[in-house]
């Protein structure tokens, strides 16, 4: 990890080096997603894995990220590959900032386990910034490699209109306002 030091705050970043030389040995690769929003908005982001062998115990911690920038709210919209682990939702903890996921067969998983709801803290600085976790996969309590590849919020000026967070005012604002209206809870704003 490259470790900065900028207004007594701490900001973690992946090291580009390491993270790609980890890659090339690993069999189980995480993916952070990364996305944009408005200061003071929220935003939601996949955590995703692809497995080449078999795993039955997932472990993720050391949730990295600018605390002077974000404020972590929690794990949701949890996928089939937390789903179906023996632990469920359960395996979420969202203080410690923590996923345990045990599985009661080997299995080569592949797909979403659940997003990363963050806060945007007021008067956050127009920028992007990183976040990361570390893991650990078991297959029968031994050591399997695996990586994660770290994720990026980028913050944006807020554009009147904007409902998307593309800093464009366009047809998607218009069509996102549109399932706003009908379904709400699924299309929020």
């Amino acid at each position: 990890l490259i470790l900065k030091q900028p207004q007594e705050q701490y900001v973690f970043e992946p090291d580009p080096c390491w993270t790609t030389l980890r890659e090339e040995s690993a069999t189980v690769v995480f993916t952070l997603g990364s996305g944009s929003t408005n200061v003071s908005g929220e935003i939601s982001i996949p955590l995703s894995v692809v497995c080449e062998s078999k795993i039955n115990t997932i472990g993720m911690t050391e949730l990295r990220y600018d605390e002077t920038l974000l404020e972590f709210i929690g794990f949701t919209d949890f996928g089939d590959v937390a789903t179906k682990s023996i632990t469920g939702t359960v395996g979420f903890d969202n203080g410690k900032k923590t996923i345990t996921l045990g599985y009661s067969s080997a299995e080569k998983l592949n797909g979403l386990i659940c997003s990363l709801k963050f806060k945007i803290k007021d008067g956050a600085s127009v920028g992007t910034t990183a976040f990361y976790m570390t893991s650990i996969t078991k297959l029968n309590g031994r050591v399997v490699d695996s990586v994660v590849k770290s994720g990026a919020v980028r913050i944006v000026e807020f554009v009147k209109g904007d409902l998307t967070g593309d800093e464009s005012v366009d047809i998607s604002d218009v069509v996102l306002l549109l399932q706003y209206s009908m379904f709400p809870d699924i299309y929020p704003i």
